[in-house]
């Protein structure tokens, strides 16, 4: 990878996961059913009404989270943002999922950089995303960074 030397960074940008269409599939069925009841419980104040499902609170948080624009799912849109702001890379870190869910298993962890690296894919040169480790157990946080390396790199 190449970086000019006068190229704008962002090295604090961030992805919502969590209002991605079809967020779901890239988890296990028991993760993405255990993510979304954590992501029902603690979005639901401030985004949803009682009773509603995943697909429904995603759509709340995409009409909700238009402040910050679609490329927090979008890589697109967020693409076009860069552009007209004159970004050339940006580094990506989770919101809900990474910083106040307690969503660290090995297999969340695996579920949301599946999606992460198929994000980053819509321009890896530009888009560069920071997987998410399981911080509890070393061991598993070892074997997830070196499968996102293989993997994705």
């Amino acid at each position: 990878m190449n970086v000019a030397p006068e190229a704008v960074i962002d090295i604090d940008g961030h992805v919502l996961i969590e209002a991605a269409p079809g967020w779901q599939e890239y988890f296990e069925a028991n993760d993405a059913r255990d993510l979304e009841r954590q992501l029902l419980e603690n979005r639901r104040h401030w985004y949803s009404r009682e009773g509603q499902g995943a697909d429904e609170i995603s759509q709340s948080i995409r009409e909700r989270a238009k402040f910050g624009g679609e490329g927090g799912w979008d890589p697109k849109a967020r693409l076009s943002v860069m552009d007209d702001e004159g970004i050339d890379h940006v580094v990506l870190f989770p919101t809900e999922i990474g910083l106040k869910l307690d969503a660290y298993s090995p297999a969340i962890c695996r579920g949301y950089n599946r999606w992460l690296a198929d994000y980053c894919a819509a321009d890896p040169e530009r888009l560069w995303g920071v997987a998410l480790l399981p911080l509890e157990d070393s061991r598993a946080a070892v074997q997830e960074l070196d499968r996102c390396r293989t993997e994705f790199d």
